[in-house]
């Protein structure tokens, strides 16, 4: 079915996003991976590709193998991005960022005559397992950069030149079996988005988080069409809000988009000229977000009190002092609500755009986020590389390119949840189905884990001291030198995406427990 389609909503791709954003949490597990692609593989294919029988597992001398294809679709990613890295004499950590959409291949036949068929044409299609000519015969994906004037000269002197887009689109286009006003718009779109500012200014913003429903437990969000990992938002105020300013916006909490209006101009009637000033501007952002969305289901949206920093553009010698603050308009769509929006907004995975909060520069979730992929992935190679050798099973691999079809859903991986979980019960993408089954391949407690991961933390407190101290004042020494701690690597943290997305849900499931009740 349609939905079983690989694209950007599934969680594998959501790992690619966030992989290709932190290659230095993957470079060196690079080699491993190949290792373990070469045991799977059994000398067949390049590819494990599995049958129905195998539930999305491999099977290596007899034994089932605990790992689903999402494990080796993402090494297959990554082993293809290297090769492409060492094409272009570049770095892999250098290569570039994955782009938040896939492009179907294969989409015209050469051989067939350019005219639209008939309806019976069609169903007959349909009936053998043709596929419209729009899901294409592959899909691709794009891992794009800004290259600056020295990158430029060392890429042309590598053998490589850069062209026009009306210059390399048709015959582009041509190879690829797609057509050129297709591919022109996407790589539009992609130089569109490099160009283009990614975070909000720092200050006190206003913006509306709108969700609507998809089939099989997906959800959609409103994001911004330009930056994809933005919502419709409005710049309230440059400086944080003070105690009474937070006083009048959390006597707003709950309340929709059309009772604020009301209440604001309520207040401003009796109202100080201070209170009234700060009155008026807010009632412009919510008036200016209104018109931004241009859409009668912002007047349902409710208003949530509780602000949340998220990063935000940064300048000047003291960036980590710099913040966001954003409260939100929240509201859930009907499914089959088809109104056109503004055409500055459009409805997107909301998988993708959770993923999408961890990646900004100086993310600390980076670190989390390197911290799962070895445990995920360190073990693989040493297991399987083992089971090979006993069984004298010896077979070099070369990808080249991730695969020959598109893989399907069903193929890749069980999908998440739809509801993202708190950070106490929150496990690792493939860890937490990892964990829960009983590993049957080479030195289990070893291998299983992926052995012991060391990591190295600097932390730096910065504080104030007064060049004259008070007399009598004694200066507090700390312990210096090298400790160590053991824990468990942590999860990431929660965005205000995650913690949005757990409040709304938690919202509509009391809205139908109450429903059910009262029926």
């Amino acid at each position: 079915t349609y939905d079983e389609i690989f694209d950007i909503d599934h969680p594998v791709f959501s790992w690619l996003y966030r992989a290709s954003h932190h290659w230095p949490g993957v470079v060196d597990l690079i080699p491993r991976m190949k290792a373990h692609l070469r045991a799977t593989q059994d000398g067949k294919s390049s590819i494990p590709w599995t049958d129905e029988t195998t539930c999305g597992r491999t099977i290596l001398n007899g034994e089932e193998d605990q790992v689903d294809f999402g494990t080796t679709f993402k090494e297959l990613f990554c082993v293809a991005a290297s090769e492409l890295a060492e094409s272009t004499q570049e770095p892999l950590e250098r290569l570039g960022v994955l782009f938040e959409s896939i492009m179907f291949t294969g989409t015209i036949d050469r051989g067939q005559k350019k005219k639209s068929g008939s309806r019976g044409d069609n169903l007959s299609n349909a009936e053998h397992g043709q596929l419209h000519s729009s899901f294409g015969r592959g899909q691709l994906l794009f891992l794009v950069r800004q290259a600056s004037r020295q990158d430029a000269l060392r890429l042309q002197a590598g053998g490589f030149s850069f062209a026009a887009l009306t210059n390399i689109v048709p015959s582009l286009a041509h190879s690829m079996e797609v057509s050129p006003n297709e591919l022109s718009i996407q790589l539009h779109q992609i130089q569109r988005n490099l160009s283009s500012e990614s975070m909000l200014a720092p200050g006190v913003h206003l913006a509306c988080y709108v969700l609507r429903p998809k089939v099989h437990g997906r959800w959609d969000v409103l994001i911004n069409r330009g930056n994809k990992n933005l919502l419709p938002s409005v710049h309230l105020t440059q400086s944080s809000l003070s105690s009474w300013q937070t006083d009048i916006v959390k006597e707003l909490d709950n309340m929709t988009a059309s009772e604020c209006y009301l209440y604001l101009q309520d207040r401003k009637s009796h109202a100080e000229s201070q209170e009234e000033t700060f009155l008026a501007e807010l009632d412009d952002a919510i008036s200016s977000l209104a018109g931004q969305i241009d859409h009668p289901l912002f007047q349902e949206a409710r208003f949530l009190a509780r602000p949340f920093s998220i990063p935000c553009q940064t300048s000047g010698s003291t960036p980590n002092r710099q913040k966001a603050t954003v409260m939100m308009f929240r509201v859930i769509a009907d499914a089959h609500y088809s109104s056109p929006l503004s055409g500055r907004f459009e409805f997107g995975s909301s998988r993708l755009f959770r993923a999408q909060q961890h990646v900004y520069p100086r993310s600390p979730d980076h670190g989390a986020f390197a911290r799962q992929v070895h445990l995920q992935f360190a073990g693989l190679a040493e297991a399987k590389t083992s089971t090979s050798l006993k069984s004298g099973q010896s077979s070099p691999i070369r990808l080249s390119s991730l695969s020959a079809a598109s893989p399907t859903a069903s193929s890749i991986g069980q999908s998440e949840q739809q509801e993202p979980r708190s950070r106490e019960s929150q496990a690792t993408m493939a860890d937490a189905q990892s964990l829960s089954k009983k590993p049957t391949f080479g030195n289990k407690a070893h291998g299983f884990f992926g052995g012991i991961h060391v990591q190295r933390e600097v932390s730096v407190d910065i504080n104030e001291v007064q060049d004259h101290p008070e007399p009598g004042r004694d200066i507090e020494l700390s312990p210096c030198g090298a400790h160590s701690e053991v824990s468990v690597a942590p999860a990431d943290i929660d965005t205000f995406a995650d913690e949005l997305m757990m409040l709304m849900m938690e919202e509509r499931r009391q809205q139908c427990a109450k429903r059910q009740s009262s029926s």
